[in-house]
């Protein structure tokens, strides 16, 4: 059993590396039974946040994904490296959380979320 984001967008949490609040660091923290988050428009998003943990991951791995690069992706990525630090591993867990709430205000222009506890 996983800790999931259910809403605007499907997110399942990484085991043992990601926090049920890890999207607060991209801002749109609502209440706090579930940990509820609405972005109403891409203002609510801290769009700065993203491009650093993307320039960071960039940088760590040597690669070069942006907002547009697919989320699923860095599943596919992690599971083909062995020997990942979990700081390492937090951070890709973010970069793709973050990426998969841009791209839902740019599909739908809003974006709201649960992430259970």
């Amino acid at each position: 059993m996983g800790r999931y984001i259910t809403g605007d967008i499907d997110h399942k949490f990484w085991f043992a590396v990601q926090s049920s609040d890890a999207a607060s660091k991209f801002g749109g923290e609502m209440e706090h039974s579930y940990i509820q988050y609405g972005y109403d428009d891409m203002e609510d998003f801290n769009i700065e946040t993203l491009d650093a943990l993307i320039k960071t991951f960039n940088t760590d791995f040597d690669e070069k994904v942006d907002k547009s690069t697919d989320p699923e992706w860095f599943n596919k990525w992690y599971n083909s490296k062995r020997g990942v630090s979990e700081s390492a591993a937090e951070l890709v867990a973010d970069v793709q959380l973050g990426i998969t709430i841009y791209q839902c205000l740019l599909e739908e222009g809003q974006c709201y979320f649960e992430a259970g506890l």
